[in-house]
């Protein structure tokens, strides 16, 4: 089966996107909950970063549903593909998914268990002075081993425990997900009318982030059936390259969690027939369908994706997300410490920055090398040895 590269390098970029979000999350707030919570640090920064014009660059919500989408095209990509041996493909992907995705978050929850032993985690000091309430509340309880094991293994995909490392909040809903999609797929994948129960399922899961991945089935049987040139052709146009693009500005630069949205009235399009909570997820959606179809359609932005640095940050990603806080709460917060008080704001977090991406970006690295290819190693071999 064709490696899709483009979609991995459209991975990293929104894994580039969490990384940034929780940065700017950590040193200025206000640039995603709002001008009306936090403490400001920068106007010019939080007029272009919080909402529009540039908030889709630093939403780590929308790049979470990208994920999410992401996995939906992909996990069915094979499936759409193959014209034999379907049931044994779905076979194989549910076999190796949860050690797929529990080795690297169980050996990410024992990190983060030795980094709180250890005592080296300075997230509450950089909060209290930041003023950043996602910062403020992590890592403050005193760690067990049996609890961390136990997070690691189950927890986090049963209970979504995530008190040893925040972002594995999207881990339940990604192993959930993936195995909604075989099941899916095992179901209607091959039914002529099975666009009837892609509507119902839009219908009953709207709501859920599990809706991101029946969009990501639907792209790929679009994508990959009979229609294909047609539906290209169709997106090729100039005008539904500009429709899409502003869908990706607009959807994907509202924020999740603020009760400010400003100006942004036209997220209140779908006020009449859902909250105002529930808003955010929906134009995500929007945005994450409309940045997926601009690069399947796109040779150009298939080019930019597929190229060789963002092809490495794809294959670097998962160890990206796991570990970039980590970084933040320890060596991150020390520099930050440490120099605040004799430089200007924006200068200690620049140097901040500076110092903590290529940190990020080495350990990102060597964990790919060592334990993230070698989860994929020892899934495969399970699969390959009990689907047969």
């Amino acid at each position: 089966m064709k490696k899709l590269n483009y979609l991995e390098g459209l991975r990293g970029v929104a894994a580039l996107v969490v990384v940034l979000y929780h940065f700017l999350a950590i040193f200025y707030p206000v640039i995603t909950t709002g001008p009306a919570s936090g403490t400001s640090h920068s106007k010019i920064l939080e007029r272009l970063f919080y909402g529009l014009p540039f908030g889709f660059i630093q939403n780590g919500s929308f790049a979470v549903i990208v994920f999410f989408l992401l996995s939906g095209y992909v996990l069915s990509y094979g499936y759409f593909v193959s014209s034999n041996k379907i049931n044994k493909i779905l076979i194989k992907q549910s076999l190796k998914r949860y050690l797929r995705l529990a080795i690297p978050v169980f050996i990410s929850v024992m990190v983060g268990y030795i980094l709180m032993y250890l005592g080296v985690f300075r997230n509450q000091e950089v909060a209290n002075i930041t003023g950043s309430i996602h910062f403020l509340p992590l890592w403050n309880f005193v760690p067990e081993l049996s609890g961390a094991i136990y997070t690691g293994l189950i927890g986090v995909f049963t209970k979504g425990l995530v008190e040893y490392n925040p972002v594995l909040w999207t881990m339940q809903i990604e192993l959930v997900g993936s195995f909604f999609v075989f099941l899916f797929l095992a179901l209607f994948g091959k039914y002529k009318y099975r666009w009837i129960f892609y509507l119902f399922a839009l219908l009953f899961l709207w709501s859920q982030f599990l809706s991101s991945f029946i969009f990501g089935i639907i792209l790929c049987d679009l994508f990959t059936s009979s229609f294909k040139e047609k539906i290209l052709l169709f997106f090729k146009r100039p005008a539904s390259i500009t429709f899409l693009l502003v869908f990706v500005v607009l959807g994907g630069s509202v924020p999740a969690y603020s009760p400010d949205l400003l100006g942004l009235k036209y997220t209140q399009i779908f006020s009449p027939f859902i909250s105002a909570e529930l808003s955010p997820l929906i134009w995500h959606n929007i945005a994450a369908v409309s940045l997926l179809i601009l690069v399947i359609s796109n040779q150009k932005a298939q080019k930019i994706f597929a190229s060789r640095p963002l092809i490495y940050i794809g294959e670097i990603s998962f160890a990206l997300y796991l570990l970039h806080y980590f970084v933040y709460a320890t060596i991150t917060s020390l520099v930050f410490l440490r120099t605040y008080q004799s430089m200007s704001y924006w200068a200690v977090t620049l140097l901040c920055f500076i110092i903590s991406m290529p940190i990020i970006f080495l350990v990102s690295s060597l964990w790919t090398a060592i334990i993230d290819r070698k989860s994929i190693t020892i899934s495969r071999k399970f699969a390959d040895r009990f689907a047969e």
